[in-house]
């Protein structure tokens, strides 16, 4: 179950004042508060965790037990370090750890509100081939073996999970951008590539 009615109750606001902020019907909105997962536009995404006071990954964050275990890691390690002062006692490698799973976590949630299951699989298809071939490109025949196959194959999972990451982290603009410029083909991503070329060396004029 999403999230949506628990934000709602916990911001004091009615399914009428939501409804009326995103000019949608209240049966709409109680329709949303019983799906499994909250697969609503953009736009209401955004000025719904406005309106809630949350961040779009609060909003987006379903009770599964991938962002509940994140969570409660995150929780773990802020009481850990709670009462400590002097940064050079922090174990920085932990901190950068937890925060590295909860961003892929809110990443791919945001991804999947914005493009299907589907489309978002090929592009995790897209990143793995691309980068994996990218490696074997500069491997000899001699260390074509199962250990670098190994390696490279890791190193394709990593991209992926670099993907999330970047979405997780970024300002929601330029996630947007990231998401549906992945989803396009290699023809449509060239094209917009060259758009946004021209448009930014005018700018410079």
């Amino acid at each position: 179950m999403n999230r949506l009615k628990e934000l709602r109750t916990r911001a004091n606001k009615t399914q009428k004042q939501l409804s009326d902020i995103l000019g949608v019907s209240e049966m709409t909105i109680s329709r949303w508060e019983k799906e499994p997962k909250l697969s609503i536009k953009h736009e209401y995404t955004v000025k719904l965790a406005e309106e809630l006071g949350v961040t779009i990954p609060e909003l987006l964050s379903y009770d599964t037990p991938t962002f509940e275990a994140t969570k409660n890691e995150t929780i773990e390690l802020l009481n850990k370090y709670s009462n400590i002062l002097e940064a050079e006692r922090i174990n920085l490698s932990d901190l950068t750890e937890v925060e590295e799973k909860f961003s892929k976590t809110a990443g791919k949630q945001i991804a999947l509100n914005m493009i299907s299951e589907a489309k978002l699989k090929k592009i995790e298809q897209d990143i793995f081939a691309d980068h994996t071939s990218s490696l074997l490109s500069t491997l000899s025949d001699i260390e074509r073996t199962k250990k670098y196959y190994f390696a490279i194959n890791s190193s394709g999972i990593e991209a992926i999970e670099r993907f999330y990451q970047a979405i997780g982290n970024l300002p929601f603009i330029y996630s947007e951008l990231l998401i549906h410029f992945a989803a396009l083909s290699p023809e449509q991503k060239q094209a917009i590539l060259e758009t946004v070329k021209k448009l930014s060396l005018t700018d410079k004029k």
